[in-house]
């Protein structure tokens, strides 16, 4: 899965940069999803605008007037679709969305949505029991960065599809990301998300635990060790 697309085809959330990682063998795109005051949804993962404004508080038209070449290419839906088209899974991690966003973007998309190619993920928990009441079918993600969280304590609350744990400040990871874990979560039905991971070593542990999808920047890297998407 390339984070944001990675880190060599272009700027994060763009087109180039997902067809980039595409070439060199990723099964996945993460794709942050931001959107204006107006309604329209854009791939990008930063909140706040130059001066310290929200992009929540921006129209659309604000923020091309202000940068037509950052804005005008970071469409969700031709960032998304063009993973789609692709044959990649579109992970999409929620930032700033309302209902009728996520709403929206089941309708664009009924037939990826149904088959899991599309991904809904987000740290709240609250966001992801929404997706999953308001959604039929809708394949979610729970982002969550405590190591002691039980999993059971979240499979009954908002039952997402995929676990994703964010131990990012872990000085020994492993020690919590092991054999066990993955037991674990296989007997709750979750499937598995890497954190981002850059290093060799780290990329192929993850592979040999059987995650679903190892998250990275460096997704030429990643499909040297795992092998590339078919």
């Amino acid at each position: 899965m390339a984070h944001r697309g990675g880190r060599h085809g272009g700027a994060p959330n763009t087109v180039e940069a997902i067809e980039h990682a595409h070439r060199v063998g990723a099964a996945s795109a993460e794709i942050d999803v931001n959107v204006t005051t107006d309604g329209v949804l854009l791939a990008t993962h930063d909140g706040i605008l130059p001066g310290a404004s929200w992009i929540t508080e921006a129209t659309y038209e604000d923020l091309v007037a202000n940068d037509a070449d950052e804005w005008s290419g970071r469409r969700l839906e031709d960032v998304v679709g063009f993973a789609l088209s692709k044959g990649m899974v579109a992970y999409l991690d929620i930032k700033a969305v309302t209902p009728a966003g996520l709403k929206e973007i089941a309708q664009i998309w009924p037939a990826e949505l149904a088959d899991h190619q599309l991904v809904f993920a987000s740290a709240r928990g609250d966001v992801i029991a929404w997706i999953g009441d308001n959604l039929d079918g809708a394949a979610t993600s729970f982002l969550y960065y405590d190591p002691m969280v039980d999993l059971r304590s979240f499979a009954g609350f908002m039952a997402p599809t995929f676990a994703h744990p964010c131990f990012d400040f872990l000085r020994q990871p492993f020690r919590t990301m092991n054999e066990s874990y993955v037991e674990r979560a296989r007997s709750l039905g979750f499937s598995l998300v890497s954190w981002s991971v850059n290093e060799a070593d780290e990329i192929t542990e993850l592979d040999r635990l059987g995650f679903d999808f190892i998250c990275t920047d460096e997704p030429e890297l990643a499909a040297g060790i795992t092998g590339p998407a078919n």
